[in-house]
């Protein structure tokens, strides 16, 4: 069964990215619109394109000094997964820009001549694309380091960790780099566009809206992906490594008639599973066409839930696992759809029109509505985390929350194609205000967007609690290591080392957001400064006799964000190294420990704040708030709500995720070093 799983996993993973081709391919077949129409959308590409390709020259010198160091000081094994890690990141985001910067145009053309359910296939196909090249890298990847390393597993999980770190390294620099790069252009052109002249969202004039364009690609498509797929290679990586230190006694009394090349393999089997599940929903989806946008995203949803689960309990009782590894995965399953349920519920139920009619009073009481909205609605999900902790430890034990955690993101091809269905729609609908395509296709492609805003909260929702099971996984996978290598090690709060290393821990988190949302904050103010000045300098530029510099709002972002992206991931590399040098293990715990408990509950709050307040906004520009109506004061203290939360929810939330995994996977390499 090892054999199998060896061959199994890259040839799953094959396939998959032979399906997400397949459909990218099918994708370019399609019509893409007037002349206009992709003019637009070529300089949308063009500009995510090149912010890429410099984002990732500025990554890559990180990653060769990084990997020389490894291979140095852990070894070349180590060093050549870590750059392997790296480059599948890197690989994953050209191609989920690749995809999405093809797929607006096409998703607006299709709105515009076939109508809304052509639009509808156009843009869940195109994510479905990017969601299952997300999953497969990993399959084959992995899958491959396990046949390489020849018969003995422990080999394997020696030096699979390499992998996790380069993925989390070099998705830290995307989300950060992509995060402030999307939301200054999207700030810039609200502040500017919105408020100071009271023009629509979108709208071509605006210098600023094609760096929004730009943005919501490498934010929310690059950034995103790069996230998601580092939550899941570090999943499978912890579930292997704890594997690895079972000792066989344990692994036959416990979990079955398996060894443990056999357990180290299980996690690789679900995700199989899960690519499989994924797939299967994309067909239903496509058969069901009749299905409107928004009943045809729960379908797919449920059906790759429920196809997972009942395929994993299959695969588990034909292997002759214990039935309490299925109570693991089905705990990180269900505890995953329903914390991304509770951040929907939130963020685009009642509370966001509590928050809009509070701004009615001023941008003061939206803000404190939004606030207070916030901190509510980070409680929920922690109880149910805590609940998916305490119920996967009870069964499997540490091994259990790993497999929580594999559970959880099994089906991230899914997970994938539910997010990115966002920044495609919204793409789409930005296109079709630029192109002037009329009001009828405009409420084809906004009915759409409103779908995407709903759906990018569940790829949120996962992220968070993926974040947490991972850097909990990692964090037990350490102290595992420790014990393994005789170091005595303690995480108990009465140690004046451990308590001092919980505080550190919370005190990284707390300073790279400041470093987060000030970068923004420069970002911003430069792309406001620079609108305004065309608006005020370009002849005819309002009234629509002028030709907006769209170029120069690119190159503010992007310069912004490559020069604010380093220090964070620098913080997040080099802090753990340097407590567990100088304090020790007990301390270095601590440290991972305090950053898991205040990154996870301080992501959840700034995430959800910030979905709550564009979600007020959106509420009073579609004038479902009475007498209200865009332009308004209430409409104005929305917008500035939003800016506010824009940073909290797109970049300085979701860097908070990666940070703690990063941390976690670098006190794990360095146990021989301490």
């Amino acid at each position: 069964m090892v054999f199998d799983v060896r061959i199994l996993a890259p040839a799953a993973g094959l396939v998959g990215a032979l399906a997400a081709v397949i459909l990218f391919v099918l994708l370019l077949r399609q019509p893409a619109g007037t002349e206009k129409m992709r003019a637009i959308a070529e300089d949308i590409r063009a500009g995510a394109m090149t912010f890429l390709k410099a984002q990732f020259a500025r990554a890559g010198i990180f990653l060769v000094v990084i990997a020389a160091l490894v291979a140095f000081f852990l070894g070349p094994w180590l060093a050549f997964t870590f750059a392997l890690g790296g480059l599948s990141t890197a690989l994953i985001g050209w191609f989920g820009l690749s995809v999405s910067t093809r797929a607006n145009v096409r998703t607006s053309e299709a709105a515009r001549s076939t109508g809304a359910q052509a639009a509808l296939r156009s843009s869940l196909n195109s994510a479905a694309a990017i969601g299952l090249f997300t999953s497969s890298i990993p399959l084959i990847v992995i899958g491959g380091l396990f046949y390489f390393f020849d018969t003995n597993g422990k080999n394997f999980a020696s030096v699979v960790a390499g992998f996790s770190l380069g993925a989390s390294a070099i998705a830290l620099y995307a989300r950060l780099g992509g995060g402030i790069f999307s939301t200054a252009a999207d700030i810039g052109s609200d502040l500017a566009g919105k408020v100071d002249r009271g023009i629509p969202e979108d709208d071509a004039r605006n210098p600023g809206v094609i760096a929004d364009s730009v943005g919501d690609n490498v934010g929310g498509i690059a950034g995103m992906g790069a996230d998601i797929f580092e939550s899941f290679v570090g999943a499978i990586v912890a579930a292997v490594v704890l594997a690895s230190f079972l000792p066989e006694q344990v692994i036959r009394s416990r979990f079955g008639g398996v060894d443990s090349d056999l357990l180290m393999g299980l996690p690789l089997f679900l995700v199989v599973i899960g690519l499989g599940a994924s797939l299967f929903a994309t067909l239903v989806a496509n058969v069901t066409r009749k299905l409107s946008a928004s009943k045809a995203v729960i379908v797919v949803e449920f059906v790759a839930l429920l196809s997972f689960l009942g395929a994993s309990l299959g695969l588990l009782l034909s292997g002759g696992y214990t039935l309490n590894i299925f109570y693991s995965v089905v705990i990180g399953a269900v505890s995953g759809y329903v914390i991304g349920k509770i951040i929907q519920i939130y963020t685009n139920g009642g509370t966001p029109r509590s928050v809009a009619e509070a701004a009615r009073s001023g941008v003061a009481t939206n803000f404190m509505a939004g606030l207070a909205a916030g901190f509510e609605s980070a409680s929920w999900p922690l109880i149910v985390i805590a609940a998916a902790i305490v119920g996967s430890y009870l069964c499997a034990g540490a091994f259990g929350i790993s497999l929580a955690a594999v559970g959880m993101l099994a089906t991230i091809a899914m997970i994938m194609t539910l997010d990115s269905y966002g920044p495609i729609t919204d793409n789409a609908s930005g296109i079709a205000e630029m192109a002037n395509l009329g009001a009828d296709v405009r409420e084809i492609t906004d009915e759409l967007d409103t779908l995407g805003n709903r759906t990018a909260t569940i790829g949120k929702g996962f992220s968070v609690a993926a974040a947490t099971m991972t850097s909990l996984s990692l964090f037990l996978a350490f102290e595992q290591a420790l014990h393994a290598r005789g170091v005595a090690s303690s995480t108990s709060v009465a140690e004046p080392k451990v308590f001092a290393g919980i505080l550190a821990g919370a005190l990284i988190v707390l300073f790279v957001s400041s470093v987060t949302i000030k970068a923004v904050a420069r970002a911003a103010a430069k792309v406001v400064v620079e609108i305004r000045r065309q608006f005020r300098e370009i002849p005819g530029l309002l009234n629509g006799t002028g030709t907006p510099d769209n170029s120069r709002c690119i190159q503010i972002s992007a310069e912004a964000a490559l020069k604010e992206m380093n220090l964070p991931v620098i913080i997040a590399v080099v802090a753990p190294i340097l407590v567990g040098k100088l304090a020790g293990p007990d301390a270095l715990g601590g440290l991972l420990v305090g950053a898991i408990v205040t990154g996870v509950s301080l992501g959840l709050f700034m995430s959800n704040s910030g979905g709550i307040w564009a979600s007020a906004r959106r509420l009073v520009e579609l004038g479902s708030v009475a007498g209200e109506r865009r332009g308004s004061r209430t409409h104005q203290a929305t917008v500035i709500g939003d800016s506010v939360g824009d940073p909290m929810k797109d970049t300085a939330g979701p860097a908070l995720n990666i940070l703690i995994k990063v941390m976690a996977i670098v006190s794990l390499l360095i146990v021989p070093l301490i």
